[in-house]
Formats: C-alpha cells, sequence, structure tokens
C-alpha cells in the first residue's frame, strides 16, 4: 500500500543536514534565514505496480495526506518508471529564447529580460560549462551535495554575497521540440505519460477541445545551476504534475492550499512597493520571497529535493517555487480531478473579485457543464455505473457544482431582468470565440452581456452595469444556455436518463420568463410590516366608589414577544403556513424512482428526497409529507392484496 516515507524524523535530519557548515569561510559569513529555518520535508510516497497503474486514481487515494503540504513526490516502482525518449532529443533543429536570472536580484520581482538562442544541445553544453566553471571557483563547496547548492544559493539570493546570472530554457512546446516520455517495446504509450494522461477518463480538462499549452498539453523544461522557477500557482487553482527525466536533481518548495492567502499577505507585506506596481505580480513567476522569511509569518512551507526519474505533484491553489543543480530535462502538465471543482470556482472569483486579477483561461462553466454531458453520456449506456463508488462521487460532485452554478445564474438574471435589460437566447459560440469580461477578466459562458457603445465586448453578470454609460434598456442579456437545460443535466446526472439534444427557443424564452419571476418570488426581501400609530388615549373621569368595590378584572398576561411587538405597534407574530405543492405525473414519476433509489420508503427521508428532486424545486417539508402519502399508498395496496 501507498505510505509517505517522510517522517518527522527524517525531517529533523534533513533539517540538521541544511544547517551544518561547510567550511570556516561559511561560518564567518551570517548565513541566510531559509538555510537556518526549520523545513519540514514534503511527504514520498512510493506505490505498487498495482496502484502506478492509474495515475489519477493514484493520486486520487493520497490526495487527503499530500494536500496538507500542498505538494508531494512520487517515486516510481523498480522498473516501472517511463522511458526516456532518446529520438525526439537526437531531433535537434528547433531553436528557442532562455530567460535571463540575476539570482542574486530574484527577491526584487524584475521582469526577465530574454537570453540567447539555443538548440536543446548548445543548451546542454553551456549549461555543463558554467558549472564546471562555479565548481572550480569554489573548491571549497561540493556540487554534488544538495544541501551545499541549498546554502550557496540563498546566500546569494539573501545576502548578495556574491552574483551569479543563468538561463533558464522554459515552457517549450512538446510539439515542437518533442517530449521526453519514450513508448515501450510494442509502442504503448507509459500511463504516467502526460499526452496519455490528458486522455484520462477522470482528467476533466480532456473535455476542453483547444489545445492550450502547458495546461492540457505538456510543457518542456531545459535548466542549468541556479535556474529558478519563482513562486507561482497553477491556472485555475490546478493541480499539475512534473516529471524530471534526466540530468541534476531540483529542489522544491511549496506552500499548502490552506496556507495560500497567509503567503499572499506576506509576500505583498515583504515587498509592497512591488505590489503597488504591479497586483498581479505573483502571476508574472519572477519573485522569490525566501523561505525562511514565510516560515517566520506563520506560513507552512514543506521542501523536497525531486532526482531523475521522480514525480512531483502540486495540489490546488499551492504556491511552489525551487531551483536545478545542473543542466536537466523536465516535463510538466495540468490535470484536474473531481476533487478540484470547488478550487477552480473559488479561482475564478479570486481572479474576478481579488487583489490578483489576471485572465480566465478556460470557461470554468462551459468546462463544467460538458463534463456532465460527458458523464451523462457514460451512464446513459450503463446505469448501473451511478452505483459504483468512484463513479457516483464524481456524478454527486458534478451534480452539486451544477446546482451552485444554477442557483447563481437564476438569482442575477432575474435581477437584471428586473432592472430592466432586454432578453435574447443566442447559440453558444465555439470554445475559441470565449471572450473574458473587460471588466474582471473572468470569462462567462451561459450568459454574457453587451451594450449599445461596446457592442463586440462581453460582461459578466457580476458586472453586467459597468465599464461604461449605457441605461439598461441599451444593454443586452445573452442567454446561450438556458436554466431548463441545466435541470435536465442535474436531473440526468441522478437519474442517469438521457437530455435532449436540441433546446426549442420559444419555449426555452417562455420557460425563462416564468423562471425570472418565480426567483424574483422567492428571492424578494420581505415586505416591510406597517407601523400601525397607537390610538391616543382618551381620559377617563375618576372611578366612583361604587366601582373601586367591584374586584378587579383578571389580568391578561402576554408573552414577551407580543409585547415587544405590541409597543412598537407592529402585528403580533402568525404561525408560518407553507403553500400546498401541486404534484404534476413527471413530479411523481421522478419521486417515485428517487424512493427507490434511496432504498425503499423506509429508508427514504424527506431531505434526502428534497436534495434528490432539487430540479423540481420542492422543499424537505414538502417531499415528507408526500412520502407519508405514498407509505400509506404502498400500504393500502397490500392490504388490499392480502384480502384478495
Amino acid at each position: 500500500a501507498a505510505h509517505a516515507a517522510a517522517t518527522s524524523m527524517s525531517a529533523r535530519r534533513d533539517v540538521d543536514a541544511r544547517h551544518a557548515s561547510t567550511s570556516e569561510k561559511d561560518s564567518e559569513r551570517k548565513p541566510s534565514r531559509t538555510t537556518t529555518a526549520d523545513i519540514a520535508s514534503a511527504p514520498t510516497f512510493r506505490p505498487t505496480l498495482e496502484e502506478f497503474a492509474d495515475p489519477i486514481a493514484y493520486l486520487s487515494s493520497i490526495e487527503a495526506r499530500a494536500r496538507e503540504a500542498g505538494i508531494c513526490k512520487v517515486i516510481p516502482p523498480r522498473g516501472a518508471a517511463p522511458r526516456w525518449n532518446g529520438e525526439a532529443w537526437r531531433r535537434d533543429d528547433a531553436r528557442f529564447e532562455t530567460k535571463l536570472q540575476n539570482v542574486h536580484s530574484l527577491s526584487e520581482g524584475r521582469t526577465f529580460q530574454f537570453g540567447k538562442e539555443y538548440t536543446k544541445g548548445e543548451y546542454e553544453a553551456m549549461a555543463k560549462a558554467y558549472e564546471e566553471r562555479w565548481a572550480k571557483e569554489r573548491p571549497d563547496v561540493d556540487a554534488n551535495d544538495a544541501n551545499a547548492l541549498e546554502r550557496a544559493f540563498w546566500d546569494m539570493v539573501e545576502t548578495r554575497s556574491e552574483q551569479a546570472r543563468v538561463e533558464y530554457g522554459n515552457d517549450l512546446d512538446t510539439k515542437i521540440f518533442g517530449t521526453g516520455f519514450g513508448v515501450d517495446e510494442n509502442g504503448e504509450k507509459h500511463p504516467w505519460d502526460f499526452e496519455h494522461l490528458y486522455s484520462h477518463p477522470l482528467n476533466l480538462l480532456r473535455v476542453v477541445e483547444h489545445d492550450i499549452p502547458g495546461l492540457t498539453k505538456p510543457w518542456l523544461y531545459l535548466g542549468m545551476l541556479f535556474a529558478t522557477f519563482c513562486w507561482h500557482v497553477e491556472d485555475h487553482f490546478l493541480c499539475s504534475l512534473n516529471y524530471l527525466h534526466r540530468g541534476a536533481a531540483k529542489t522544491w518548495y511549496g506552500v499548502p492550499g490552506s496556507d495560500a492567502e497567509a503567503f499572499e499577505n506576506c509576500a505583498r507585506a515583504t515587498v509592497p512597493r512591488l505590489f503597488e506596481q504591479a497586483p498581479d505580480i505573483l502571476h508574472q513567476i519572477v519573485t522569490i520571497v525566501p523561505p525562511g522569511v514565510l516560515v517566520d509569518h506563520g506560513v507552512k512551507v514543506v521542501h523536497t529535493v525531486q532526482q531523475p526519474g521522480e514525480f512531483v505533484v502540486t495540489f490546488p491553489r499551492a504556491y511552489h517555487a525551487g531551483f536545478s543543480h545542473g543542466f536537466n530535462v523536465a516535463e510538466a502538465v495540468n490535470f484536474g480531478h473531481v476533487n478540484w471543482l470547488d478550487f477552480g470556482r473559488r479561482a475564478i472569483d479570486v481572479y474576478s473579485t481579488g487583489s490578483f486579477k489576471r485572465n480566465a483561461v478556460f470557461a470554468h462553466h462551459r468546462l463544467v457543464s460538458r463534463a456532465a454531458e460527458t458523464f451523462v453520456e457514460v451512464l446513459g449506456k450503463n446505469a448501473r455505473l451511478v452505483k459504483s463508488k468512484a463513479m457516483g462521487a464524481i456524478v454527486s460532485t458534478l451534480r452539486k457544482e451544477l446546482e451552485t452554478i444554477l442557483s447563481d445564474e437564476e438569482i442575477y438574471r432575474a435581477s437584471l431582468v428586473r432592472r430592466g435589460l432586454n432578453i435574447e437566447i443566442v447559440q453558444a459560440p465555439n470554445e475559441d470565440d470565449d471572450a473574458c469580461c473587460i471588466r474582471c477578466k473572468a470569462m462567462p459562458f451561459l450568459s454574457v452581456v453587451r451594450c449599445k457603445c461596446l457592442p463586440t465586448a462581453v460582461r459578466c453578470l457580476r458586472h453586467a452595469m459597468d465599464a461604461c454609460d449605457c441605461a439598461a434598456g441599451e444593454r443586452t442579456l445573452e442567454i446561450r444556455v438556458v436554466d431548463s437545460r441545466l435541470r435536465e443535466l442535474i436531473k440526468a446526472l441522478f437519474f442517469g436518463d438521457g437530455i435532449q439534444t436540441k433546446d426549442d427557443a420559444a419555449k426555452a424564452r417562455v420557460d425563462f420568463s416564468a423562471n425570472v419571476n418565480r426567483v424574483a418570488v422567492n428571492r424578494a426581501p420581505p415586505p416591510k410590516p406597517k407601523v400601525v400609530l397607537p390610538k391616543p388615549k382618551t381620559v377617563k373621569p375618576p372611578p366612583t366608589r361604587a366601582v373601586l368595590a367591584s374586584p378587579p378584572p383578571a389580568r391578561i398576561v402576554a408573552s414577551k414577544a407580543d409585547d415587544a411587538f405590541t409597543a412598537r405597534g407592529l402585528p403580533r407574530k402568525r404561525a408560518k403556513c407553507e403553500t400546498r405543492r401541486r404534484w404534476t405525473a413527471e413530479m411523481v414519476a421522478d419521486f417515485e424512482v428517487a424512493v427507490e433509489r434511496l432504498g425503499g420508503v423506509d429508508a427514504a427521508t424527506g431531505k434526502k428526497l428534497a436534495e434528490a428532486l432539487s430540479a423540481h424545486d420542492v422543499t424537505r417539508d414538502q417531499c415528507a409529507s408526500r412520502l407519508q402519502k405514498h407509505r400509506e399508498k404502498i400500504k393500502s395496496n397490500a392490504d388490499a392484496r392480502a384480502t384478495l
């Protein structure tokens, strides 16, 4: 079984080794904060051959433990590592530009300048020559010792004890420069080959139709001594998988997603001027905040050294950075499994409302709806799959994500219609034509808003009234996917039924208008109670002696709540009453199917049925009442059969 190899003892030994001095010269120099910081080791996992056969299934199984650290290392079983693609490496006619990095000024956040152009072979020769010169000039530093190189790196970054300028060959398209993954003797790709990973059934990114280099298609990375990848988080808070094909090792640092905001706050406080000049500087991947500084500010940081033939995995919203120990060849790609969906939605919110605004890479709502359609097709062919644990978890998560998206869309659409925007139901554009909102850089899909003065620009529903002075009547709400379509998807994910392939535009318009009225009633704030002014008191004449002699009338004691309402002139509370629900034949049929799927009338509850029938907008009490009638009906039928 998979197990984490890194323990507290090994982490302590690793820290002690990193703190050890290498020479008398080093002991005289003030050490960097990172080399003296207590940084724990990232977890290391060693899967069995059986576990290693399915990458996403295995990564999902270790995610709960690995996500606490943000990054982890996976070491393949003996003899199961991917083969090196020597043929692609020997094709060396394409040239690429490098990025110049001044290691001693990485904490200043300066944009990297372009370096020289190289072929892969020329870059390798340059990188190895640099390593030899650097090692020869520093005989007191063991260039093969990862801890010694780490101390030398952070001494340059934090104390500027010396200067170094290196070149980094990053973001190279594997379609042009070739992938490092080879095939076996039968011509089959390795299960962890990144091209194979993209088409994995559980990778939600496979529904993205167009190629996005580095995200849906892998990128190649050529590094040299001290070549650095600065702190960054993956687009849309996706996971990433990184494999070191050959060459020298890499040192990695990671911050878990739970500490992402703390990391951002620390970075902003450490270099405030950089963030004032460029609020999205972390997305430019040009800044290094020393891990020692992060630890001092209470941010959780982990550390690992990746050797050739090992994978490093980063999980949603985990910041990561690192540097190379010498010339090496690595490859990386993103993937999105079902547990990422919630982070993907949060990424859009951060992009649109947070301090670090950036353009979305793809339309999140398009991906979710298309993934739902794909799984509905699978369930339509084999409805029994919904009962399997793995498929059931995926379908349930997709359904909940769609319900959240539908709820948000209903609220925004109804609000905009009430404000007077025009309505137009249009056909969804091709994926290549998706555009970002001109206000927040999110990429809306289900519906957009256009105005008279900027007819080609789109706005998301959140910023429908921003960016210009057009009145509400000069703006148009373009609905690409109607509410009924989303409800059909939600229903199909639960019952495994098919969905309609086309929408009737006329019927969709009527359904949408009715839904706007329903949402307006359900979401509207309760009316303010009328304030009834108390009647002026009439002054009664003083009572006569006969009245005083009569017994006092019985006091009527009211509750404190009633007294409070009466004192303010407000009507007293009334018992709540719920409008009686009319169950159509379709609703009854869906109700009976849901009862059977939940295990029968004895196992079903009003709450579970309300969740299952959310597409029909029924409450728990309504479902509980219907369930009681259904039980009585079944009992009555059973008694009748017994009598016969």
